[in-house]
């Protein structure tokens, strides 16, 4: 917006020659983070949401008319610069494919925020999944939108890494649009920051409540009723990020942290479905909400029968392979319970080398090496990836019914996790260095404070106020 004036000036007079920090602080960004985490507000970040919308409707409509199908149609033979590509239609081959992913995911991010206010909505088992599934489909819809008037307008080669859309509408002949992709821009970087410092407050409160991290961060404010000491914690500790690192390493590093976070989650998925689940006692029907719940009550207590009658011996080595493909009963035992929790243990150790042969085979100049040891394990990682989702199929599932299910398990959970890894492995080392940074002294508060003082220990049936 200011035409690079500041970043030039920061550039020139404070300079960070530092390995794994920007060039510059960003002491724009900054102030932003820091005035956002003190203001918020819906009718803000809805006004903001209504302008990205205008924007957005305005940018694909003008590049539309602009448009040049030639630009997806680059002759091969014409492209004589490496660094550029082949041409065509994937020019950088199915390696930049996978590596852009990482970027265009960032796109995505945001959408959790819908999770972390559950506790605000009306009927949450069911609102709540079908709120991240609008919004994630509008998201995909919207950034194809967008990829298709960047790339429509301006050949590949030529799109800049700094303000493309502006420089794209100015080669387009369409100067004017440039202040009004300007002003998309800051409205989509505010209300996607207002976002996020929304969501990581909520998120932050409820693991200080449940005794995970420090309890002081679960204090709520008597007037505004929000969680004021996890939003001023967020926000200075944001505000620092985005002044000493570069943008560019910090969506990556985002975007590795969520994939690995969501694999997690299809892990969860897995571990959840195939476990036994036995509640001792629960409360009767009292409201039209709760009388939805006495299904799962009879199902609940059909579990503690079930689970008084087993035996919790351990597998025999004699009757492992029998009792992989067939097990002996309808409902999740001990046994069944250890097997499809080992297989989906051994699937992220599968999935993981499947990933480094794919990705060994889609480098940029792959050599016979990397075709042989990628291949290799290619094969290995397919072949066991089928024989463990096939002894996973095998197990009973959980059969205790909720709102909402994921479907096709565990096929679902296992492509998404194979897919997630399939990305992360694409992230240079760099990022990974700076993922094992934050990660570490997180481990290190979880398993010296939260460990100790986390209420998810405390007995279902006890009032956590007594």
């Amino acid at each position: 917006m200011s035409g690079e004036r500041i970043s030039q000036s920061l550039k020139q007079y404070m300079p960070m020659n530092v390995v794994g920090l920007a060039e510059y602080p960003d002491f724009v960004a900054a102030g932003i983070v820091l005035v956002i985490s003190v203001t918020e507000s819906a009718l803000m970040a809805n006004t903001f949401t209504c302008i990205n919308c205008a924007v957005l409707v305005v940018i694909f409509v003008t590049s539309m008319i602009k448009a040049d199908i030639k630009n997806w149609q680059v002759d091969p033979r014409n492209v004589t610069d490496a660094t550029v590509g082949a041409g065509g239609f994937f020019p950088y081959g199915l390696n930049g494919v996978l590596k852009g992913i990482t970027y265009c995911f960032f796109a995505l991010v945001g959408f959790e925020t819908i999770s972390s206010a559950s506790s605000e909505a009306l009927n949450p088992a069911r609102d709540i999944p079908v709120s991240v599934i609008i919004c994630v489909s509008f998201c995909f819809l919207v950034s194809t939108a967008i990829a298709l008037s960047l790339t429509l307008i301006m050949p590949y080669y030529l799109i800049p890494n700094v303000s493309p859309l502006s420089t794209a509408f100015v080669q387009a002949g369409l100067p004017q649009i440039m202040y009004v992709v300007s002003v998309g821009a800051f409205c989509a970087c505010t209300s996607t920051l207002m976002g996020g410092i929304f969501s990581i407050s909520r998120v932050v409160y409820s693991m200080a409540d449940d005794g995970l991290i420090f309890k002081f961060l679960a204090k709520i404010h008597s007037k505004t009723k929000a969680p004021h000491m996890s939003l001023l914690v967020t926000g200075v500790v944001t505000a620092i990020i985005a002044l000493l690192f570069d943008q560019n390493r910090l969506i990556d590093l985002t975007s590795v942290a969520i994939l690995l976070a969501y694999c997690s989650v299809a892990v969860s998925v897995n571990v959840l479905r195939y476990q036994r689940r036995t509640i001792a006692s629960m409360p009767q029907p009292v409201s039209v909400q709760e009388i939805r719940l006495t299904n799962f009550t009879t199902t609940t207590l059909q579990y503690k029968d079930h689970l008084e009658q087993e035996t919790d011996s351990p597998i025999m080595a004699r009757d492992f392979l029998k009792l992989c493909f067939f097990p002996i009963n309808d409902l999740p035992d001990a046994n069944s319970e250890r097997i499809a929790h080992g297989a989906c243990y051994l699937l992220l150790i599968i999935e993981s080398i499947l990933s480094i042969g794919v990705h060994l085979v889609t480098l940029d100049n792959p050599t016979t090496i990397h075709y042989a040891i990628g291949g290799v394990m290619i094969v290995f990682g397919a072949v066991f990836f089928v024989i463990l989702t096939l002894i996973q199929w095998r197990q009973p599932q959980n059969s205790q019914k909720v709102s909402f299910m994921v479907p096709l398990v565990p096929i679902i959970p296992n492509l998404s996790q194979l897919v997630n890894l399939l990305i992360v492995v694409k992230s240079d080392t760099q990022t990974w260095i700076m993922y094992f940074v934050f990660i570490i002294p997180s481990m290190f508060i979880y398993f010296f404070y939260g460990m100790r003082h986390s209420r998810e220990a405390e007995p279902l049936h006890t009032d956590r106020g007594q």
